[in-house]
């Protein structure tokens, strides 16, 4: 969750932060959301090595199942990079959204099984996580990392897929829109 999160609320910003980039540089601007995801991907990464040594230290060891975690995070980084796309655009014409998307991403931590996991929910109520695009992540990275399950290969390769046109979709959108952003800056 905190990858998505970080790489989202970093880009309601990015591209006004480097008005430079755009005014001045000639500059692929839509490598300033891979940069920040490149970033948020080293911060993880130093997150998991500490949550494995200390699997090591307090534990019989990780599962076996821990080296499909980048497999279970890389629908995640492909949608907060079609997210980070979508937002950095968009702020840079609506530069009051850092806040609302704040605001969005407090919510949808609450509505995403991070301190639960989705079966403590109503059965009335699992339904609904479908539509949340973290969900099945989330819990497959909990199933990946500490209890040993192995995640289902048909839910992963469709979470690829779909988050793979999410992305798409986020990058069109920049380059559609990147072009007034020099006017507006």
């Amino acid at each position: 969750f905190n990858v998505f999160a970080d790489v989202v609320n970093r880009s309601a910003r990015l591209v006004v932060d480097q008005a430079n980039y755009v005014k001045r540089v000639v500059f692929p601007l839509e490598l300033l959301v891979v940069v920040s995801c490149l970033a948020t991907l080293f911060q993880f990464t130093i997150n998991m090595l500490v949550l494995l040594a200390s699997l090591w230290l307090y534990s019989n060891g990780p599962p076996v199942t821990a080296f499909y975690m980048p497999l279970v995070v890389l629908p995640v980084v492909l949608l907060a990079l079609g997210g980070g796309w979508l937002i950095s655009s968009l702020g840079v014409y609506l530069r009051d959204i850092a806040p609302l998307v704040a605001l969005a991403i407090t919510a949808l931590l609450f509505l995403s099984p991070v301190f639960y996991p989705v079966e403590a929910m109503p059965p009335s109520l699992q339904a609904w996580y479908a539509l949340n695009p973290l969900a099945l992540a989330i819990a497959q990275a909990r199933d990946v990392l500490l209890w040993g399950v192995t995640p289902s290969w048909i839910s992963l390769v469709w979470q690829i897929l779909s988050s793979c046109s999410l992305a798409w979709l986020g990058f069109c959108w920049f380059q559609i829109t990147k072009k007034g952003f020099a006017d507006v800056l």
